[in-house]
């Protein structure tokens, strides 16, 4: 309003019409109706000594007196605009006696007002720093509105807490306009002309207040409570304002105080539907009853007239129920709506049921059509039930399709398949659970249909990637590129007006690219035809983005590291060698504390609101393991990285700076948060005062500030992305604090010190497997595993961001029909994601990374503007028609495969293989897809990613017939299959394994973007997301998912309303199988076979039918109307069995053959058998370890051969009365990778009674000795089983008691079956699977972990038993133990193996020779202490060898284990001669060393006088005394040196002298 009256008035300036300065004042008529008091700043103020001591009402006769000393009260004056206000500081306040206000039941409390103090706890009932205050009279009675910065209470009498009312909110900087009403038992406040809350159920009239009144104080507790802050108007009505009465208020407010008031628009129609909402077929529309009011963004509402609304979507020839459309005539954009009903009752029948048509490439056989698993049916009526609330005469409805018809060999002719329709129970049954008023029928017989047209072939183009330049595209001269494929199709027109396909046949070979290959519109299909780039039959292109590092040299430095010039500018975070991810450098620390701050304004680019978060961490410099002494010393220091694991995801955030401290310093860290605004989304808001308590509690502990002392180091996070990794929400933040923010109620739970891993620097590469790139010397080093041949082996650096980029302009401008069949894509690179100048990878969870900042963090709120799905390897917007069929993808740095992200519609993603990727396999959508376009609140458009007629819902697309296996392996936090917002998208007939995470995401937004108002944590009621909708999970075979995060998700993992969608038939196994999480709705949920035990939490509208034995959809939180759940028994009359249903998930069998040859392409294990035993040739009896070649016991041992059923056996037993550790090992074998088989039962008297009691069966068990094997845990890695029958992965870090649970499933153990286990350790990680005998292999391994050994090391076989209860018997036995190792290569009988002892500590070895050598090569061992140590003694087989300069040369004639001992070198701090008493006093830092020999020598001028030796012994103070020492007169100089005894006489310390003169010295 005031920016329009200002604009009018320049206008008539300008005309000349009247002079500037004559501005017209705008009169606002103030009802005083009710008025009892009108406090303005400008008017009525009394000033004594520049301090205010009264302020006069200007309506009745209350005149308040100042209270308080000093300038408690001040008048000032706003620079700008000039309007005057009273400033308190919070000492003083004013008061007066006025009207009684008690008995009243209507009220109104309006302040202009700010306030500047710090907020009283919202837990708090106390009337705290008000700016009004009525005092008590009786027990809680007082009267008081209080504006806060983050949250506004107000108070009406009526006892400690009925009269009060809270409204949380964000601070808002300068004037506000603050309306609290009391209307009876309802309570509202408006603020700045927005009503922003409404309280029912409060006493109908006020009781117990006071007439003495404070402006700017409260009273708590006796005890005065100042307001901080300003204040400029007060009024006092003795009742409720009408709106327009409100709306002058506040327009006087806006134009006086500059208030920016949410303006009066017209907003929607609110309509009382009419007494008739249920009709017959024919009748007509009745709107007795009825009336609609217009509302206003204000809050206003207006009744309307019939004559100014039109009524529409009647239509009583339909059958259902109908959605009637109200619009306003004169702006028909503003709507309401109500529902009625036709026919009642009765059934709706289906009119018809048509796909949409499709088109394949010539030579498609029938079982390789992708057909639908449903189609949308059309019915007489309208249909809805609890999975489709909107009412519609569309419905989904699953389909067996018949294509015996079909003929592949029909031409550019549409054949019509049909299918039969299946009517699902949830829309075939009628009750009061599935909330069905019409059941669906199909009394007609229809089919469902589709049109299917095999296209014919145009034009084929080939291209080779060895041809040689200036090829013209035909067989004998092809292209050489696919860029110039690509290219000839556009220059010469031919795929301007298709009548045919055109096939890029792609020769075998590689085709390696620096950068993308772009598609855009012009490389488009057209007429419906495609350009198919695909691999010729029998050979395999490959998109290759990286390039092969060689001539690889050792480092002078470190001569087991090798090195290499790599021409690359930028920071490298992804290494392949043969094959396989090479591991960045890291070391594990924890925490010191947070480290200084970083101020948030909210108007940077990258904000979406102000706030101040830590700027980094205080560590401890020699915790890290770095080998240089200082920060300064580092190379690249912007290169390394910090990463955190949480709960569901990982945070990565690049360092900006790494300096030296003053120890325990902060650097002005702000605290961690403890408020409902915190980073952490479990803290309770009714109790951050408590948690703040708690928290300081912590933090300022003994312990805390002790640790927080040993920081010496600050590693500051780059800018802005530290903040935005920092403010994540839900514990998923960079969190630098000692305590998780973990807060439920009024508990607190304490981890302890925050770990992270410091990663990417050259200082810290000790670990075989690892690499770092030096960005600024162009070298690249490498450690290489143990027999790992670095001349040998295929080392990639990947350079291309992404592969292929399919990028449309718009909407209406897409690039279309483009296929990818047959190709391998691999070695493509990708960096953290970069926010201006700094990088990092935070997501909350899933894929959604953040790359806008937030306070507090919560994205839901933001409607995911403030996050990103990164660019994958193959990234698609606006397109239409891509295909990508029968490819391999491999080898990948990218966060996902393939992206269909923005706008892509018609598509498919079937019969590929993903395996061994960094990112998930495919992505559709987008998060910020919540809505489309302008269907976003407004004051959201500004911060979303696409803007309108770009952005597009993600539909009509399908993912089947994949085959995908450990991917995820850097992105752990991504769902490895990932749908977001999503229309029509169907995933079927997939097969997953071993993946970190959820095998399947489908859906996103929880609860939050709900259209039920009053539905927990529900953000814009007003704008529900409805883009998610009718999508398909059918099928779907999962197994071994959440391996690593095991905290959450589950096989299958569904969120959000998707309003008509289904899950069915799909076979998973493993931890919560199906997990339908909060928010998740209108999925129709049956025919699943579910392998688990684990129940799921789940919200809202579900109907379902599933298998299993426990029922794994079980609701454990039923609490209302948002869990409607109909139960159906399993395997009931009418519906498949498990087995029916596991046999047809997973991959179809016309594609299984197809992925298994895609298999074979990468290549496999080859493995060699390294022993065999079934010990028929052994003698019956007990074993023990000096009567077996092979096997030893274990601790009790209780071990035996026995014969039974005429087969000699191993057997455990351990009869009741012994408790103990029994079972065996494998004796002098091991290995880092082996295939371990074996059988093993449980015999028929064997008995756990103990939940501690456990058979666990260890294919890699660690340990430095025979002894330690058979007497101690150590560390290891096992298939457990236990008393509660369930098989699990088990891991112990080789620390007694430090154990782990992984991945479990359900199985029991009965007695006297024998089952058969399989074991694989490989590269570090652990398979297992266990069967019946009798039974099929699985076809997959069951469970998965991480073993938790360093690269290279080995273990053995190992079986233990514990026996904790005296009542309990172990009695089992085992049989065919088998273990193959990978093939070797056979090296000649005249070479000799070079290998390192993997013990030494503080230093290492090397040799100057490569690890295979011939008898008689002189070979040189080289020890390298590390910083701080000396070099003791070098051992060759166990045997110390003299040494000098840390080297030793030898000839090589057998096989050679090479060690060192590393010692803490000495330092000499002094040296003090005592003449008179002939003796000299050394101080030093001892040697750790027993032969640690001081030497004394005293010379004059250079020449030796005398020399003496004794063993370093030093008092406590360090002091060691050479007694009996003669010091002759002329000497000048003493010098004292620390050896390491005569043998070695290696020097342990600097040596030091001492100049001395003549007399008593």
């Amino acid at each position: 309003m005031k920016k329009i009256l200002y604009l009018s008035l320049t206008v008539i300036f300008l005309l000349g019409i009247i002079p500037l300065p004559s501005f017209a004042q705008t009169t606002y008529n103030i009802s005083k109706d009710g008025l009892d008091l009108w406090l303005k700043a400008d008017a009525g103020i009394t000033m004594s000594a520049g301090a205010v001591t009264g302020w006069a009402s200007q309506i009745g006769s209350a005149s308040f007196s100042a209270s308080g000393s000093g300038q408690a009260v001040t008048l000032e004056e706003n620079s700008e605009t000039g309007y005057k206000y009273l400033k308190f500081n919070g000492t003083g306040s004013l008061t007066a006696v006025t009207e009684n206000y008690t008995g009243k039941n209507a009220i109104t409390l309006i302040a202009v007002a700010e306030y500047e103090g710090n907020d009283p706890g919202i837990a708090s009932n106390a009337d705290t720093n008000t700016a009004l205050f009525w005092t008590e009279s009786g027990s809680w009675g007082s009267m008081s509105l209080a504006p806060y910065k983050n949250h506004v209470q107000m108070r009406f009498g009526a006892g400690s807490s009925a009269g009060i009312s809270k409204y949380s909110r964000t601070a808002i900087p300068g004037l506000s306009s603050y309306i609290a009403a009391k209307n009876g038992g309802t309570h509202s406040l408006m603020i700045n002309n927005e009503e922003v809350l409404k309280e029912t159920g409060k006493p109908e009239v006020t009781s117990g207040i006071g007439t003495t009144m404070y402006i700017g104080q409260g009273i708590s507790a006796n005890t005065d409570k100042y307001f901080s802050g300003k204040i400029a108007e007060v009024l006092v009505y003795n009742r409720v304002l009408t709106s327009a009465e409100l709306g002058e208020i506040n327009a006087y407010f806006a134009d006086k105080y500059g208030i920016d008031v949410i303006s009066k628009e017209q907003a929607s129609l609110a309509v009382t539907p009419p007494s008739k909402l249920q009709y017959n077929v024919g009748e007509s529309f009745e709107s007795v009853g009825m009336s609609v009011s217009l509302r206003y963004t204000n809050g206003e509402t207006e009744a309307l007239t019939p004559e100014e609304y039109n009524i529409s979507g009647f239509d009583s020839s339909l059958k259902g129920k109908q959605t009637i459309t109200v619009s306003l005539k004169s702006n028909p954009s503003v709507k309401g709506s109500f529902t009625v009903s036709v026919a009642v009752g009765d059934s709706l029948k289906i009119v018809s049921a048509a796909a949409a048509p499709v088109s394949v490439p010539k030579g498609t056989a029938a079982d390789r059509l992708i057909l639908p698993f449903s189609v949308d049916a059309t019915l007489d009526g309208y249909f809805t039930n609890v999975t489709q609330p909107t009412s519609s005469t569309k419905t989904k409805i699953p389909v067996v399709w018949d294509t015996t018809s079909f003929d592949p060999n029909l031409l550019n002719t549409p054949q019509t398949i049909k299918g039969t329709l299946n009517i699902t129970l949830a829309k075939a049954t009628q009750n009061d659970t599935t909330k069905t008023d019409y059941v669906i029928s199909n009394p007609n017989g229809v089919k469902a249909e589709i049109k299917i047209t095999v296209r014919d072939v145009e034009r084929e183009i080939y291209v080779n990637p060895t041809a040689s330049t200036g090829g013209d595209g035909t067989k004998d001269s092809p292209f050489r590129s696919i860029h110039a494929a690509k290219e000839a199709i556009v220059l010469n027109g031919w795929n301007s007006d298709m009548k045919g396909d055109i096939l890029v046949w792609l020769g075998g070979g590689t085709y390696r690219i620096s950068e993308p290959i772009e598609f855009d519109t012009e490389d488009s299909g057209s007429n419906g035809f495609s350009i198919i780039y695909q691999a010729v039959s029998g050979e395999v292109p490959n998109i290759n983005g990286g390039i092969t590092v060689d001539e690889w040299q050792r480092w002078d430095k470190n001569p087991n590291i090798y090195v290499a010039n790599l021409n690359r500018d930028k920071k490298l975070r992804n290494l392949f060698v043969n094959g396989k991810a090479a591991k960045m450098t890291s070391a594990t620390v924890k925490t010191c504390g947070p480290y200084g701050r970083v101020e948030i304004n909210g108007d940077e680019d990258w904000a979406l609101d102000a706030g101040v978060e830590t700027a980094g961490v205080l560590l401890n410099f020699s915790e890290i393991g770095f080998n240089v002494s200082s920060p300064e010393d580092l190379t690249n220091p912007d290169d390394i990285e910090i990463r955190q694991k949480k709960i569901w995801n990982e945070v990565t955030v690049g360092v900006g700076e790494i300096k030296s401290v003053t120890p325990g310093d902060d650097g002005g860290a702000p605290p961690p948060k403890a408020s409902s605004d915190a980073s952490n989304m479990w803290t309770d808001p009714g109790n951050e005062v408590k948690n703040k308590e708690n928290l300081d509690k912590i933090i300022n502990s003994e312990k805390y500030i002790a640790r927080r002392n040993q920081g010496d180091t600050a590693f500051i996070l780059q800018q802005p992305y530290g903040a935005i990794a920092s403010c994540l929400t839900w514990q998923c933040g960079f969190q630098p604090y000692f305590a998780e923010l973990n807060y439920k109620g009024n508990s607190i739970s304490e981890s302890q010190f925050q770990e992270m891993v410091i990663q990417n620097s050259l200082e810290l590469l000790r670990n075989p497997g690892e690499f770092y790139f030096d960005k600024k010397a162009h070298k690249l080093y490498y450690y290489p595993k143990n027999g790992e041949n670095i001349h040998m082996s295929e080392i990639v650096a990947p350079v291309s961001e992404g592969l292929i980029r399919i990028h449309g302009k718009n909407t209406s401008d897409r690039v279309e029909n483009l296929q990818f069949s047959g190709i391998k894509f691999t070695f493509d690179d990708k960096g953290l994601e970069r926010v201006d100048n700094s990088e990092g990878f935070a997501s909350t969870q899933n894929m959604a990374v953040s790359k806008k900042y937030a306070r507090n963090g919560d994205y839901h709120k933001w409607l995911y503007n403030m996050t990103d799905i990164p660019k994958g390897t193959v990234d698609v917007e606006n397109a239409r028609g891509i295909v990508f069929d029968g490819n391999i993808f491999t080898t990948l740095s990218g966060s996902t495969c393939v992206g269909y992200i923005n706008d892509v519609t018609e598509s498919y993603i079937t019969g590929n293989l993903f395996i061994d990727t960094a990112g998930n396999s495919a992505c559709i959508g987008h998060t910020q897809h919540v809505h489309i376009g302008e269907a976003a609140p407004p004051e959201t458009l500004k911060d979303e990613k696409y803007p309108v007629g770009v952005e597009g819902v993600c539909k009509d697309i399908i993912v089947s017939n994949n085959h995908i296996e450990n991917v995820c392996t850097m992105y752990t936090q991504a769902d490895s299959l990932t749908a977001l917002f999503v229309e029509n998208v169907e995933f079927s007939h997939n097969k997953i394994t071993n993946v970190p995470y959820a095998g399947i995401n489908f859906g996103w937004g929880w609860q939050n973007q709900d259209d039920r108002a009053d539905y927990r944590g529900t953000h814009y009621p007003d704008y529900p997301s409805k883009t998610a909708r009718k999508n398909v999970i059918a099928y779907n075979d999962i197994s071994r998912a959440n391996q690593v995060l095991t905290r959450d998700g589950g096989a299958l993992y569904v969120v959000g309303q998707q309003e008509d969608s289904i899950i069915a038939y799909n076979n998973s196994h493993g931890w919560r199988s199906i997990y339908l999480d909060e928010g998740t709705a209108h999925y129709e949920v049956f025919n699943n076979n579910h392998d688990t035990t684990h129940f799921n939490d789940a919200y809202n509208d579900i109907w379902y039918r599933n298998l299993g034995e426990k029922n794994a959809l079980m609701l454990v939180r039923n609490s209302g109307r948002y869990s409607r759940v109909a139960l159906s028994e399993p395997f009931s009359s009418g519906h498949p069995s498990a087995d029916t249903i596991s046999a047809g998930a997973g991959v179809s069998p016309a594609y299984s053959e197809d992925i298994e040859y895609l298999k074979g392409l990468l290549g496999g294990d080859d493995w060699s058998e390294l022993l065999s035993y079934d010990f028929e040739d052994q003698i019956t009896g007990a074993v023990s370890e000096s009567n077996n070649e092979l096997i030893a016991p274990f601790v009790s041992g209780g071990l035996s051969i026995e014969e039974e059923d005429g087969n000699k056996v191993l057997r455990i037993n351990a009869a009741s009365g012994s408790t103990g550790h029994h079972g065996f090992y494998l004796k002098d074998k091991s290995w880092q990778n082996a295939l371990i088989e074996m059988d093993f039962k449980c015999n028929v008297d064997h008995n756990f009674t103990h939940a501690w009691e456990a058979l666990s069966v260890q294919g890699y068990a660690q340990a430095s000795d025979l002894n330690a094997l058979a007497n101690t845990e150590n560390l290891f890695a096992a298939a457990f089983f236990d008393k509660s029958n369930i098989y699990k992965y088990h891991s112990n870090t080789g620390v007694a008691g430090q154990h782990t649970n992984g991945a479990s499933i359900p199985f029991t153990l009965a007695k006297e079956t024998w089952y058969s286990i399989k074991i694989m350790t490989k590269d570090g990680v652990y398979y297992t699977k266990v069967w019946d005998k009798n039974g099929a292999e699985p076809s997959d391994w069951q469970l998965s972990g991480n073993i938790p050994s360093e690269t290279g090391n080995k273990g053995t076989l190992r079986v233990k038993t514990y026996k904790h209860n005296s009542d309990s018997v172990i009695d089992m036995s085992f049989d065919n133990i088998k273990v193959d190792i990978p093939v070797q290569v056979e090296l000649p009988d005249n070479l000799f193996t070079i290998t390192f002892d993997e013990g030494i500590e503080n230093g290492f070895v090397a040799v100057n020779r490569n690890h295979d050598l011939p008898p008689g090569t002189s070979v040189t061992v080289t020890a390298i202490p590390d910083t701080g140590y000396v070099t003791r003694q070098i051992l060759i087989n166990g045997v110390p060898i003299g040494f000098t300069d840390n080297k030793v040369s030898f000839e090589i004639t057998e096989d050679t284990i090479v060690s060192a001992i590393f010692e803490k070198t000495a330092v000499i701090n002094s040296i003090t001669p005592d003449r008179a008493n002939n003796k000299v006093t050394i101080n030093l830092s001892s040697s750790q060393q027993s032969d640690a020999m001081m030497i004394v020598a005293v010379y004059s001028n250079k020449k030796l006088l005398s020399l003496k030796t004794e063993p370093v012994v030093v008092t406590e103070s360090g002091d060691m005394v050479i007694n009996n020492f003669i010091i002759p007169s002329e000497a000048d100089t003493i010098k004292a040196m620390v050896w390491g005894g005569w043998n070695t006489m290696q020097p342990l310390a600097p040596s030091l002298l001492l100049e001395i003169t003549g007399g008593s010295r």
